[in-house]
């Protein structure tokens, strides 16, 4: 996990150990739970775009009402990202509309994104993306703590 590789570099600072430069440059893919999600972490560095935070569980009165496989930091901007069989029963995408609505009901903006779309429509989806992140900004849908730099054009 990104947790573990992190805590084991800082125990050997410096860039003397062999390996680590590498190790540090691929921690920015990994993250994700499955191919997909880390196909998606590849590409949104390969686009520029700021690193999100994986998996991360919203809470709403001290429950978890939904886990969200992207999360920008940010803007109130998050990617869902799904194969063929990631709500294959009524059950499941039973349970993913009810996590969809929690999101959205939480303020939070959520692109929702095919494995087509991560592996041959990027063009495509990486509009979407865009476009949530510029509205989110425009509407001043912030995270706590963060606060837009004027100077720097917003991607």
């Amino acid at each position: 996990s990104n947790p573990f590789l992190e805590r084991l570099i800082s125990r050997r600072p410096g860039t003397r150990h062999p390996g680590q430069a590498q190790l540090r440059r691929l921690m920015g893919d990994i993250g994700g739970t499955n191919r997909l999600e880390r196909a998606m972490l590849r590409w949104l560095r390969e686009e520029g775009l700021p690193r999100p935070t994986t998996q991360r569980t919203l809470t709403s009165q001290g429950r978890a009402i939904a886990r969200l496989d992207f999360r920008f930091a940010d803007v109130r901007v998050s990617l869902e990202v799904s194969g063929g069989r990631g709500h294959s029963s009524l059950r499941a995408r039973r349970r993913h509309a009810a996590m969809v609505h929690a999101a959205q009901h939480e303020g939070e903006y959520l692109v929702e994104l095919m494995a087509d779309e991560v592996f041959e429509r990027r063009p495509q989806a990486l509009g979407a993306i865009l476009t949530a992140r510029r509205d989110a900004f425009e509407r001043g849908m912030f995270r706590p703590g963060f606060t837009p730099d004027p100077t720097r054009p917003f991607r």
